[in-house]
C-alpha cells in the first residue's frame, strides 16, 4: 500500500495561496468611453488682400464640418513661418493688423480639432499698401485763354505714383476727376472750356502696391501686346478686383509725359470647379 509523503499533502487554502496563477478579483472601477475623431479636411482657396498700409485680409473656404477652429501662420519672404491666430469653427475671413507698409507677407491656414489637423492648403502672399503720399500744396489756377486754364502746385511727396485732378463748374457744381498725371509733375493745361464759366480745382497725390512688373527693358517700337496671368511677384495668385497698369519710360531718351495709367478690371470666375482669372482694360485714369 503506497503512502503518502508529509510534503506531498497540502490544504485547499495553501494551494491557493501559493498558486500565482489565481487571481483575486474585486469590483469594476466606472465605466469610460470615447470616440476617435477623424482630423478636418484642409480649407482652400485662400486669399490675401491689401486693405490699408497696416492691414490684410484673409479670406478662404471651408471645407470641413467637424473643425474645432483654425489656425493661421505668416511669414514674411526672410523669415519663418510663426502661428498669429487661432480662431473658432466655421470662420472664413480674418483681419491681419499692426503690419508694416509696403511689406510683402506669406500666409498659410489649416484646420484643427481633437483629432488633429489638416493640411496646409495653397500659400498666398500679398504686399501691404505703401503710405499715403504728403498732400500737394499752393495750387494756382491761371487763365490763359477764352478755354484754357493753367494749373501749377507744389509737390510735397517722395513716394507718389502720380496726381489726380478733379474741377467742377461753379461753386454749387460737383467735383468730377479730368486727368491723372505721373509722378513728379506739377503743372496741368486744361483745355476745351467755355468762355465766360468759372471752375473750381483740386489735386490730389495717389500711389499704389507694385504686384508685377512685366516688361524691365527696351523693346523695339511698334505694337506690342502682353499677357499676365494674374499672379505676383512672387508667382502666387492675386485677389480679383480693380488693378492699375502703367507705362513709365526710362532711360535718357524718354518722355515723362508719356506716362500713362490705365485701370484694369481682374475677375474671378469659377467653372467645374476651376477657378479663371480673366483681365478686362478700362479706358481712363
Amino acid at each position: 500500500m503506497a503512502q503518502t509523503s508529509h510534503d506531498s499533502t497540502i490544504s485547499l487554502s495553501e494551494k491557493l495561496a501559493n498558486n500565482t496563477n489565481v487571481d483575486s478579483y474585486w469590483a469594476y472601477s466606472n465605466d469610460a468611453n470615447a470616440t476617435p475623431t477623424a482630423p478636418p479636411a484642409a480649407p482652400s482657396s485662400l486669399t490675401a488682400t491689401a486693405a490699408s498700409n497696416t492691414q490684410i485680409n484673409l479670406a478662404w473656404t471651408d471645407n470641413s464640418s467637424n473643425e474645432t477652429g483654425f489656425k493661421i501662420k505668416r511669414k514674411t519672404p526672410e523669415g519663418t513661418y510663426a502661428e498669429i491666430a487661432t480662431i473658432g469653427a466655421n470662420v472664413t475671413i480674418f483681419s491681419d493688423t499692426s503690419l508694416t507698409a509696403s511689406t510683402v507677407y506669406f500666409y498659410r491656414i489649416r484646420a484643427f480639432n481633437t483629432g488633429g489637423h489638416s493640411d496646409y492648403p495653397n500659400e498666398t502672399s500679398t504686399t501691404t499698401l505703401p503710405n499715403a503720399p504728403a498732400v500737394p500744396s499752393s495750387l494756382t489756377a491761371t487763365v490763359a485763354g477764352s478755354s484754357q486754364i493753367n494749373l501749377a502746385w507744389v509737390d510735397n511727396s517722395s513716394n507718389e505714383d502720380g496726381f489726380k485732378i478733379e474741377h467742377k463748374i461753379g461753386a454749387a457744381g460737383t467735383y468730377a476727376k479730368i486727368a491723372t498725371t505721373g509722378a513728379n509733375v506739377t503743372s496741368f493745361v486744361n483745355t476745351g472750356l467755355t468762355d465766360g464759366v468759372t471752375y473750381f480745382y483740386r489735386v490730389r497725390a495717389f500711389n499704389t502696391q507694385l504686384v508685377r512688373t512685366l516688361v524691365d527693358g527696351e523693346i523695339s517700337a511698334g505694337r506690342h501686346q502682353l499677357h499676365w496671368n494674374g499672379r505676383n511677384q512672387f508667382g502666387k495668385p492675386i485677389a480679383a478686383g480693380v488693378y492699375l497698369y502703367q507705362i513709365v519710360p526710362q532711360g535718357q531718351n524718354s518722355n515723362s509725359a508719356f506716362t500713362q495709367t490705365r485701370r484694369m478690371v481682374l475677375a474671378e470666375i469659377r467653372s467645374n470647379g476651376l477657378k479663371l482669372c480673366m483681365g478686362s482694360s478700362l479706358l481712363g485714369g
